[in-house]
């Protein structure tokens, strides 16, 4: 195996934990594009770039993920920072009850998404994933025009502001396009999967998890609905499940709250045995068909810190030897592969490490989802080093 130099961690406190691939969340009842081709890229700050009649036809082709600044960067020499401009053609030919959204993993460090020439919102952080929807703006032709403008100037007000490590630029984690069902468990939760699987009491005879669920409505009337939330196994046999009846009214986003417990469950014990239940959440209609569906996968854990006896896993000491990691490649910056990660894991896992830092921001999810099935304790971080800006800006 190619050796690769990673920093030790020596100490491990924080609280851990355990993340879902949210730009690969399952469900039967939608439909996940991964969109890496095909994008138009130039440096050029251009005041009209969002419009879709613009002439893009100099630009650089490219596919994603993308970033620059790491050519200079890794070579010890001062890096661009400033904007660049995504376009991409979109064939979406829009169906009645469905709905679209566009999902972006990470853009370095501030991004404007435009679709047709309307502006779809905008975002500041590098490193979190965000999410608008397309149905309203999208041309009965088919044919559409995504445009994207992505900065790495420093902001005051968008961590970090300083570091040991280059904030390069770019479209650098995947795009998805989804489509869902008029009522669908929302993407537009912060670029969750709209499923929150929360941890309330977990012990060796019981483990009991509280889950809110984001539902949006896009329909013009109150609509009966049944919600599922059920545990199943790796033979994908159903070991836990509650049934409730809601009301989803219209034209709104709102969470609803269901309780699910789970008698004698077997738990995640780290490196010993990262077992993963399936977590399925359905919204079924009152002639109990499945409308919409989303599928994640939990490991169920406590944890405490003893001053004395160190990590507690589930009641039990548990070694912590690990490592930070950093997302970036020679030659490629952040714009790593999912076989990238894949070769950090398999390093992390031959020096025998239990844990990682994932320094010193968000990271993918896919490699969290990576740490979750190969039973590595993470410690996760927000991007805020060393300093902050105190002007009145940020108050």
């Amino acid at each position: 195996m190619k050796s690769r130099v990673i920093n030790t961690l020596l100490t491990f406190s924080l609280p851990i934990t355990f993340t879902i691939q949210a730009g690969g969340v399952e469900g039967s009842t939608r439909t996940l594009i991964r969109i890496d081709q095909g994008w138009k890229f130039t440096f050029e700050d251009l005041q009209t770039a969002q419009q879709p009649d613009f002439d893009d036809s100099s630009w650089q082709i490219i596919s994603l993920p993308h970033n620059w600044g790491w050519e200079d960067a890794q070579r010890g020499k001062p890096y661009r920072r400033g904007p660049g401009w995504y376009r991409r053609i979109l064939e979406i030919k829009p169906f009645q009850g469905k709905r679209y959204f566009i999902r972006f993993e990470a853009a370095g460090s501030v991004a404007d998404v435009y679709l047709n020439g309307r502006h779809l919102g905008h975002h500041r952080g590098a490193f979190g994933a965000f999410c608008y929807e397309l149905t309203p703006y999208l041309n009965p032709s088919g044919t559409n025009v995504l445009a994207v403008r992505v900065s790495n100037a420093p902001e005051s007000d968008v961590a970090p502001l300083s570091g040991d490590f280059p904030v390069y630029g770019g479209l650098y984690r995947p795009v998805w396009l989804i489509q869902t069902p008029e009522i669908c468990v929302t993407p537009l939760d912060h670029g969750s999967p709209g499923v929150a699987w929360l941890q309330t009491s977990v012990t060796k005879t019981q483990a009991v998890l509280d889950v809110i669920v984001q539902i949006s409505n896009a329909r013009r009337q109150r609509t009966n609905l049944t919600l599922v939330c059920q545990l199943l196994d790796r033979q994908n046999n159903p070991i836990a499940e509650t049934i409730e009846s809601i009301v989803s009214q219209p034209r709104v986003t709102e969470p609803f709250w269901a309780k699910v417990t789970v008698q004698n469950p077997r738990l995640w014990h780290g490196r010993k045995d990262p077992y993963l239940y399936k977590a399925v959440v359905k919204l079924m209609a009152p002639d109990n068909s499945l409308i919409d569906e989303v599928i994640q996968y939990v490991g169920l854990r406590s944890f405490t810190v003893d001053p004395e006896k160190g990590f507690i896993l589930n009641g039990e000491p548990y070694p912590v030897r690990g490592v930070n990691r950093h997302q970036d490649r020679p030659d490629k910056g952040w714009a790593i592969s999912e076989q990238d990660m894949e070769e950090d894991l398999a390093l992390i896992l031959e020096m025998g490490a239990t844990a990682v830092r994932c320094a010193h921001y968000q990271h993918s999810s896919y490699f969290y989802s990576l740490c979750d099935r190969a039973g590595l304790l993470v410690w996760a971080e927000l991007p805020l080093v060393d300093r902050i800006d105190p002007s009145e800006k940020l108050r």
